[in-house]
């Protein structure tokens, strides 16, 4: 590789909690950040940061009752930047990012926590998906609230199959090609999201209880 088209891995923000973050993603066609997570009283919240010229500041704070696992937010039909949550008692909150007070819809279909919610995708949007420790996916159209169809993931009696002809276990792996690495913490990362409105912006959430901003250069190269 020449090493004048090597990729960079900037530091640009390390900002400290001091409460326990679980999932963050950027706002759309903003620099803006949403965090979600638990408080020490178990708590949860929803917070939201803003990125300007090298300044990070928390512009809004919901507390909820119930601390927050995953979020994810997207552009409804009706032109809502909607905020939708998972959280720790099984519920899908669904909050208006203009209107952060209290949340304008509430779905109880789930039984134990969240871990994980996503859309189909972010623009004019009116699917979400959850998936739970109760052992069931979930997929709701927001416009009825009604749930569109459930599915429980069954683990199979075998993870691999003997292939006779090679005399082994079936399996295909890819290549992966290190363009650089960088010890970023010395807690597990456990959120990160790319910035979709510039090339190389990242964040990313760690168990030390920080937010942190890279830049990656060079990707264009890539």
């Amino acid at each position: 590789m020449n090493i004048e088209n090597k990729p960079q891995i900037i530091e640009h923000i390390n900002y400290c909690l001091d409460n326990t973050i679980y999932d963050l993603k950027w706002v759309h066609g903003k620099s803006n950040i949403i965090a979600v997570g638990e408080m020490l009283d178990k708590k949860g919240y929803i917070h939201i940061y803003n990125l300007d010229r090298g300044k990070f500041t928390c512009i809004s704070k919901t507390n909820l009752d119930k601390g927050v696992k995953t979020i994810a937010p997207f552009f409804s039909s009706t032109g809502t930047y909607t905020i939708a949550c998972g959280s720790f008692d099984g519920n899908i909150l669904l909050y208006d990012i203009n209107n952060m007070s209290e949340e304008y819809y509430k779905i109880r279909k789930h039984t134990k926590l969240i871990n994980k919610i996503d859309c189909k995708n972010y623009k004019n949007n009116n699917i979400i998906v959850s998936a739970s420790r109760d052992g069931s996916v979930k997929i709701f159209d927001i416009r009825t609230k009604q749930e569109l169809g459930v599915y429980k993931y069954v683990y199979p009696e075998k993870n691999s199959i003997f292939d006779e002809k090679i005399g082994c276990k079936k399996g295909i792996v890819g290549e992966l090609n290190k363009l650089n690495d960088l010890n970023v913490s010395t807690q597990p990362i456990i959120s990160f999201d790319w910035c979709k409105d510039k090339l190389g912006l990242s964040v990313m959430a760690s168990l030390d209880q920080t937010i942190k901003i890279y830049i990656i250069t060079k990707l264009n190269l890539y």
